[in-house]
């Protein structure tokens, strides 16, 4: 459950209320075989490793090489009880960004920057992932496809035969089908090799 939560706030310095909205994501109910899934690999855990560590370290590379980049809403807060719960800024309502209509999809420029950004999420995470040993033991992509249930493994080469039907509906982008059919096939074994 992910909801937009205008709240008004006061300190000893306010004239008069202060209007703030923040995104609450509650994790209050699996499915039986989604929990066994998010309780083996801690995904509450490592959801808030993500957000209050890992992002602020890769925006920190990109800083460093002089580029300033945020990669996901602020986090808050969080709390366990009485459920799962992690509270973000909400960009939407106090920077003015906008959801995009899922029917519609994004326009070309807007996948542009979307790409870019993911593309620079990728550096920074291979930049980390050969110097920080911490990270490397974290986020262990071997020991995630060898435990990953397999009707998960099903949705994943589903999503890839979903890539390669819009890649054929592109003439300049033939010369991809024929590298995500095979990776389709080579599933598991290529995630691994690839993030060794």
């Amino acid at each position: 459950i992910i909801e937009h939560t205008p709240m008004k706030y006061m300190d000893d310095d306010s004239e008069a209320p202060e209007k703030r909205s923040y995104i609450v994501k509650l994790i209050q109910s699996h499915p039986p075989a989604a929990g066994e899934v998010v309780k083996k690999f801690k995904t509450y855990e490592k959801e808030l490793e993500i957000h209050r560590e890992t992002l602020r370290l890769m925006e920190t590379v990109h800083c460093m090489a002089g580029s300033k980049v945020q990669f996901a809403p602020k986090y808050i807060c969080s709390t366990r009880i009485p459920y799962e719960t992690v509270v973000f800024e909400d960009l939407q309502t106090n920077y003015g960004y906008k959801m995009v209509n899922p029917l519609n999809g994004m326009n070309a420029e807007h996948a542009k920057l979307v790409l870019i950004l993911l593309a620079k999420m990728h550096a920074a995470s291979m930049y980390l992932n050969t110097k920080d040993f911490l990270y490397r033991k974290n986020f262990n992509i071997e020991e995630f496809v060898e435990a990953m249930p397999e009707y998960l493994k099903t949705v994943f080469r589903n999503k890839i035969n979903d890539c390669v039907e819009i890649l054929k509906e592109y003439p300049e982008c033939e010369k991809y089908v024929a590298i995500y059919k095979n990776f389709h096939d080579s599933f598991y074994y290529d995630i691994v090799e690839f993030t060794k």
